[in-house]
């Protein structure tokens, strides 16, 4: 059975990607290393399959209408896709890893909040210290759900030339 995330970036796209919003979002995160990070909290934003946009909110990836993050983009896709956006330390554990392939955790500058990025499982992931979405500091949530957006949307760039991260030139 292939798996058919709701992000599946076209090989030849257009030159769609948005550096200017990009910017506007990324630029309220900083890279930080992932080593000694202890994220457990389970509070993540769910994919709506409608609108194609990833939420908070008192629904889950069980409800009709929304999906979880490993069913909107890989893991692959995903990190990569950080990396075209920072220059970010990843923390690697190869075959070692069991669970955990890969790790990317960026401090929102605001809050001082760190989100993380990962692979658990073969699935793309995120983690926080927060258990309840309601805990979540309001800019951190909002602009997590603005990074998150951009990461599955096709203006996310590639730094050559508004190639949209995924795609060939």
């Amino acid at each position: 059975m292939t798996r058919q995330y709701y992000c599946q970036p076209d090989l030849q796209a257009g030159r769609f990607a948005n550096y200017k919003k990009a910017e506007a979002i990324t630029s309220k995160w900083e890279p930080i290393s992932p080593k000694d990070q202890e994220l457990c909290g389970n509070v993540r934003p769910n994919f709506n399959t409608v609108t194609k946009k990833f939420v908070f909110g008192n629904h889950d990836c069980f409800s009709k209408g929304y999906a979880g993050m490993w069913e909107a983009i890989s893991s692959a896709l995903l990190l990569y896709r950080l990396l075209c956006l920072y220059k970010a330390p990843v923390e690697t554990f190869g075959p070692d890893g069991y669970k955990v392939i890969w790790w990317v955790a960026l401090r929102h500058k605001e809050t001082g909040e760190v989100l993380m990025f990962g692979e658990w499982k073969g699935a793309a992931g995120t983690w926080t210290r927060f258990h309840d979405h309601k805990e979540l500091p309001k800019t951190f949530k909002r602009d997590t759900l603005s990074l998150m957006n951009l990461l599955i949307s096709d203006q996310c760039p590639h730094p050559y030339d508004e190639l949209t991260a995924g795609g060939v030139a």
